[in-house]
């Protein structure tokens, strides 16, 4: 076994092809949607990549690939190296065999610890799916094989998170109206955002961001490049009503709410979105969202802000007759979110998908 930097086109065709070549050929539940993130850390293109670099590596036994992943390192996290874009045949030798290397190179830029597996921004997705294995993702959640949890021992510390599901038509009303009438007494209303004039929207999302997420265990400052270079062509198939802002009295922004249908529902197992969904999602009624996240600025998360955004999307979502509404993952460390969530429980929500992140600390 050894590991080879990817230095030239035909190690990049190869890094790019290997999930769909050799894990996921007959794998109907996978989706290939987050596939052109993938070329962007391979290609270190793009704003983060002014405080940041990816280098990718594929193990080869022989002449056959058996591993392609991706360390990165990023000045505004500078106690971490990633190991983003794990992808791996079920051979524990190759993945020993890169993680000998990995864990070398950890010691070698003076990291304290590998966090497995994250991929620069956390809106990239973070960890290895759980459960369940028997269909597909929505856009945005990581879709990996079971297999790829036997390659951890307790040398690795566990980092987990759930998903949850919200049936939507299971209720006529989500929210507790005198908690919503309370808080509008306050002097906070919601809004929907603005993605005709999308810089003035990402400096509000990214300031936003960089003050409710402080404290998150693997936050980096994020700037408006980076936002905006992650939204230009999403946008396409962003409305008005996919970003809900809540403002106080004094009109100020205070907390935001981002969700989207989920597009994954327009690709099969081998397309990334491109033209051709774009015209199917114009054409084809989606009902199932996804919440993808909520920002709430820290003096006011605990003034009902969160409940307020979820109740206004939920019952949203009911009038225009959504099935089901899936959240991106909250950390099981995440106290504040998870009590938010329990306020739901009796409305419909459930806990739906389980992830695992593993930290190993440089000795």
């Amino acid at each position: 076994m050894k590991v080879v930097k990817v230095a030239n086109p035909e190690l990049e065709s190869l890094y790019l092809k290997f999930p769909l070549q050799y894990i996921y050929k007959n794998n109907k539940y996978y989706r290939h949607t987050l596939n052109p993130i993938t070329v962007e850390f391979l290609k270190n293109k793009g704003p983060y990549f002014e405080h940041a670099q990816s280098k990718a590596y594929i193990v080869f036994n022989g002449s056959k690939p058996m591993l392609r992943a991706s360390l990165i390192i990023d000045d505004k996290n500078p106690d971490i190296m990633m190991v983003g874009f794990f992808e791996a045949v079920d051979n524990k030798t190759a993945v020993s065999t890169f993680f000998d290397f990995a864990k070398s190179e950890c010691r070698r830029y003076g990291k304290k610890k590998l966090v497995i597996r994250m991929e620069g921004h956390l809106n990239n997705s973070l960890g290895f799916l759980v459960w369940p294995h028997n269909e597909a993702p929505p856009l945005g959640l990581p879709y990996t094989p079971e297999y790829y949890l036997n390659f951890f021992d307790d040398s690795y510390e566990k980092i987990t998170s759930h998903s949850y599901l919200v049936n939507i038509k299971s209720r006529t009303q989500f929210s507790d109206d005198r908690i919503v009438k309370r808080i509008s007494r306050q002097g906070f209303y919601i809004r929907p955002g603005n993605f005709d004039n999308l810089e003035k929207t990402i400096q509000m999302y990214t300031k936003m961001n960089n003050i409710s997420f402080s404290n998150h265990r693997y936050w980096a400052p994020r700037n408006e490049e980076e936002d905006y270079s992650q939204f230009e062509d999403f946008s396409l198939f962003l409305k008005s009503e996919n970003l809900l802002i809540c403002y106080n009295s004094d009109k100020e922004p205070v907390g935001f709410l981002l969700w989207y249908d989920d597009l994954n529902t327009l690709v099969n197992s081998r397309q990334e979105l491109s033209l051709l969904q774009l015209i199917k999602y114009k054409l084809k009624r989606i009902r199932h969202a996804k919440l993808a996240e909520i920002a709430v600025i820290p003096e006011y998360q605990k003034k009902g802000i969160p409940y307020f955004l979820l109740s206004t999307l939920f019952n949203y979502l009911y009038s225009k007759n959504y099935l089901t509404c899936e959240n991106g993952w909250i950390m099981d460390e995440n106290r504040l979110s998870k009590l938010l969530l329990k306020q739901f429980i009796s409305r419909g929500i459930k806990t739906y998908r389980k992830f695992v992140a593993y930290e190993w600390k440089c000795d």
